[in-house]
């Protein structure tokens, strides 16, 4: 995928994009963030400390 050379924004982006497409498919809350969590690996170091606090924030508010 390539998430590595690509920009925090960019990433943002994709995960919102994939998270819409999901909820329209109506895929359960919990299953979008295991999928968002597969993504890790594919990710920088940086990209996985921000993601990972993107996530414990959606957690704490869902």
């Amino acid at each position: 995928m390539g998430y590595e050379k690509k920009s925090e924004t960019e990433v943002l982006r994709e995960i919102q994009e994939i998270r819409r497409k999901l909820s329209a498919s109506g895929v359960p809350y919990d299953k979008q963030i295991e999928l968002v969590k597969s993504m890790m690996p594919a990710l920088n170091k940086e990209q996985r400390v921000r993601l990972q606090k993107l996530i414990e924030l959606l957690e704490k508010n869902s």
